[in-house]
């Protein structure tokens, strides 16, 4: 995931997440995405500021293995939590 707050209100913010130089995809009021690994940069715009555009410094992103140990459940409710 890569996360990116440029403040101001996050419902007039326009998030251009690029990878590898690429546009990758556009999303409009969300300063986070799910991404495979790569390296990202963000352009964000604002509608009540027409003309400022911010620009985030490239980003490695990459995942690291993770390895399930155990797990517990319990039925609480008459649904089964994970604890």
């Amino acid at each position: 995931m890569y996360a990116e707050n440029a403040g101001g209100a996050l419902a007039n913010n326009t998030y251009k997440w690029y990878q590898d130089g690429i546009l990758y995809e556009t999303t409009l009021g969300s300063d986070y995405l799910s991404v495979p690994n790569g390296v990202y940069r963000v352009e964000v715009t604002n509608s009540l500021v027409p003309g400022l555009t911010l620009v985030s410094d490239d980003e490695a992103v990459s995942s690291m293995p993770v390895t399930l140990v155990s797990f517990e459940g319990r039925s609480e409710n008459n649904l089964t939590k994970l604890v």
